[in-house]
């Protein structure tokens, strides 16, 4: 299997926002040059969501200017801070599918990387994730087309409980559908 980087949860703000003060985009920054410094021989990197922290279309724009002369293939996924219009203004070439779920399969060498969008924009707790009838479908049909590859299933929220109560509740919420399509296939 082919390293792959992953980043979760970065958050960016516009120019000068803070978190805890700290500075979201200033240390993704950071994070990415020691990155691929350390790992040039990487295939790709992952940012599985969070990727702003209002969804803001200023910071999409950051988001990109960050990411600019990366020189690894970068795949974006959305979590729940992010707003999937907004995310594809900001990266129009973001796969997604046919109905408009940002969704992706990656075919390296022997491994299968299956990016799944768990962003529910209508959850009424406002943070757990879901995989409708349709994204379910797809990871069906994603899992089925691995040919004997490996599968490396990226999902923003948590598909198995983490032990972790506060992350566990506002997981996904139809784990199980998720983990029954999993078990069926011997990937």
């Amino acid at each position: 299997m082919r390293k792959i980087i992953v980043f979760t949860d970065i958050h960016i703000l516009p120019e000068g926002g803070r978190i805890i003060g700290l500075d979201p985009a200033a240390r993704f920054a950071q994070g990415l040059s020691h990155a691929v410094a350390a790992h040039p021989d990487a295939a790709r990197i992952v940012i599985t969501g969070d990727l702003t922290h209002h969804g803001a279309p200023e910071e999409y724009r950051r988001l990109r200017d960050l990411l600019k002369g990366c020189p690894l293939p970068v795949s974006l996924m959305s979590g729940t801070h992010d707003r999937v219009a907004t995310l594809l203004q900001g990266f129009p070439d973001t796969p997604v599918t046919d109905a408009g779920f940002v969704q992706d399969i990656i075919d390296l060498g022997d491994t299968r990387l299956i990016l799944l969008d768990t962003l529910d924009e209508q959850a009424p707790d406002i943070h757990s994730g879901l995989l409708c009838a349709h994204r379910l479908d797809w990871t069906e049909r994603a899992l089925a087309g691995a040919n004997g590859r490996r599968v490396v299933v990226f999902t923003h929220h948590p598909p198995i409980p983490s032990g972790f109560d506060g992350m566990d509740a506002i997981g996904l919420t139809n784990r199980g559908d998720l983990i029954a399509r999993l078990a069926a296939h011997d990937n």
